[in-house]
């Protein structure tokens, strides 16, 4: 679109480079948040490693109040949010492999953790 936008020279070019702007913001803005976003979770012993392309943070288990997903996400494509007591939330990619035995594991060692909309 953007290219279409700039060869062509007349009014229909101005919403073709508005457009094709918006895509391009899109895809960027898409690309960071990825790579925020832990790609993969480690539970070792009493403590949560989290691993994305941009860093990794370990945090005890207990550190971890709640695992959400958000509420319109009712296909599971969104991120998966850990809501800790010391770091903020942090965001996960929304289908980890054996999610649901670190869920199990993570539970028996925070019993206090609350897990809503899953």
């Amino acid at each position: 679109m953007l290219f279409g936008a700039i060869v062509a020279h007349d009014a229909a070019s101005i919403p073709l480079l508005v457009i094709g702007g918006f895509w391009l913001l899109g895809g960027v803005l898409s690309i960071w948040q990825g790579s925020q976003s832990a790609q993969e979770i480690i539970l070792d012993g009493d403590s949560v490693e989290f691993r994305s392309p941009a860093k990794r943070l370990t945090i005890p288990a207990t550190a971890i109040v709640e695992v959400s997903a958000p509420w319109w996400d009712t296909g599971h494509m969104g991120y998966l949010r850990f809501r800790t007591r010391t770091n903020g939330n942090i965001k996960a990619v929304p289908r980890l492999e054996g999610f649901f035995d670190f869920l199990v594991e993570l539970r028996r060692l925070n019993p206090e953790m609350k897990v809503k909309t899953l």
